[in-house]
């Protein structure tokens, strides 16, 4: 099976490293293309206008000067692979209900699947990348077996401890409040640094959402809608 590796943190991300040998280990061949440089935060942003520098950094391995869904149209488009899977990550740190709406490592995933190819996100609440490690030999073919079975993005996150089991997971709803650190003033210029705080609309520890079952020590696999719908209203005319 040809699987294509992308991330957010980088093409140098430790957790990029663990997935590319995990993926190895299943016999699988893999194919690499990964931004030049962090690019956490840009969801599915993609580059329109300017030039992509593509640097050739080994065997199927390639850095992109972009975003990491500018990566899979590179590999798609420019590089001509035919992967029979996408797997975008591994990301450090979780992404969790509305965390998937800013996340590049979802984003890449989401084009994936948008360009008709079976796509997942996974992400890691754990630095151990030999722990997380472990968590993806122990469930890879469950992962595959999900992504396989389905048209939508497969969330993938592994918690931080125990890690012996793996379950289906609801998105935990909450919402982000954004507030301001620090503030200063440079001439007729602003420069603030923001942070975003979480505000759970349920218990954080329920079980049957991803952020509750990570807390717990489960692996979890949450599908995220990707197909456009338009649902079939009767429009009132404007007066």
């Amino acid at each position: 099976m040809n699987i294509l590796l992308v991330n957010d943190d980088g093409i140098t991300s430790p957790g990029l490293k663990a997935l590319e040998d995990g993926v190895r280990a299943h016999g699988d061949r893999v194919f690499t293309v990964a931004p030049a440089n962090n690019q956490s935060g840009r969801g599915g942003a993609v580059t329109l206008t300017d030039v992509l520098a593509i640097d050739d950094i080994g065997k199927d391995r390639w850095s992109v000067q972009g975003t990491p869904a500018d990566c899979v149209r590179v590999a798609l488009s420019y590089l001509g692979y035919q992967p029979h899977l996408i797997l975008s990550g591994i990301n450090l740190g979780t992404n969790l209900g509305e965390d998937i709406y800013a996340s590049g490592t979802v984003g890449s995933a989401r084009l994936g699947v948008l360009r008709g190819i079976p796509s997942a996100a996974l992400s890691a609440a754990s630095s151990d990348w030999s722990f997380t490690r472990s968590l993806l030999d122990r469930h890879f073919h469950a992962i595959v077996a999900a992504i396989e079975s389905s048209d939508q993005v497969l969330n993938v996150n592994f918690p931080a401890f125990d890690g012996t089991r793996v379950q289906h997971a609801t998105l935990a709803q909450g919402r982000y409040q954004d507030r301001v650190v620090s503030a200063h003033k440079d001439g007729d210029r602003h420069r603030v640094l923001l942070r975003s705080i979480l505000q759970p609309k349920v218990e954080p520890s329920d079980p049957q959402t991803d952020r509750g079952a990570i807390l717990q020590g489960i692996t979890t696999l949450t599908y995220l809608p990707t197909a456009l719908t338009n649902s079939p209203k009767a429009l009132t005319p404007l007066a």
